[in-house]
């Protein structure tokens, strides 16, 4: 066996204890966490991707997430930290940050729970299976995807689907909200779906269940609300 050859099979050797270290990691105790599992596919719906190269010369497969504040850093990066035993790598941006996580394991098990991309993500009703999962997925999306006005909580988005399956979750914490379908004029652009939560009671009751990870957004509800 000539040197380059054996040099090739020594590192397809520790890829794969690495990989097998990973998958041991999530399977033994990252399970234990799955709450936080939740908070990350959360964020992902509202404002992330999953990037998985097809090319003989792009393989990567990578988590990326797009916060718009740094209060939303810490409680991203620590729930991959439990979950994946995974560090992000933090890049500021003009307006927002780039969150990158590298790892094929990471990527097959998250696309294994849960639907992601524009048209395509979906609340992943299968694995939320507690209340406490199905509060964090929801404060997440929320986190990433509302805006908070003086009489209403906002979400819009071209995801029909995901959409009505997010209003059902938020008639599970008793959240009551009004959906709405905007055709834009340019025959292009798909329809947009609008979720409000205008009533005070509904917008209290989101505020005491759900809230906001996000600092500025939870502060607009707060005095919204004249709390």
């Amino acid at each position: 066996m000539d040197i380059k050859t054996r040099n090739k099979l020594n590192v397809i050797s520790r890829w794969k204890k690495l990989q097998y270290n990973e998958q041991e990691y999530i399977e033994c105790t990252g399970k234990h966490y799955q709450h936080l599992k939740a908070r990350i596919l959360g964020y992902l719906a509202g404002d992330g991707n999953i990037y998985i190269g097809k090319t003989s010369k792009n393989r990567h497969h990578s988590i990326r997430f797009f916060p718009d504040h740094s209060s939303l850093l810490k409680p991203y990066c620590e729930a991959f930290s439990k979950v994946y035993n995974k560090t992000p790598i933090i890049k500021p941006l003009s307006n927002k940050y780039c969150v990158t996580v590298d790892s094929k394991i990471v990527v097959l098990n998250m696309t294994s729970s849960a639907s992601f991309g524009l048209f395509n993500w979906e609340v992943p009703i299968i694995f939320l299976k507690d209340k406490r999962s199905k509060k964090e997925w929801l404060r997440a999306f929320f986190d990433a995807e509302a805006y908070v006005g003086k009489n209403h909580i906002k979400i819009q988005t071209v995801n029909e689907k995901g959409m009505g399956q997010m209003k059902r979750l938020l008639e599970e914490f008793g959240i009551e909200s009004k959906k709405y379908v905007y055709i834009p004029k340019n025959i292009k652009w798909s329809p947009n779906h609008i979720i409000f939560i205008n009533k005070k009671s509904s917008r209290y009751k989101y505020f005491k269940e759900i809230g906001f990870s996000h600092i500025l957004k939870q502060k607009k509800l707060i005095q919204a609300l004249n709390l």
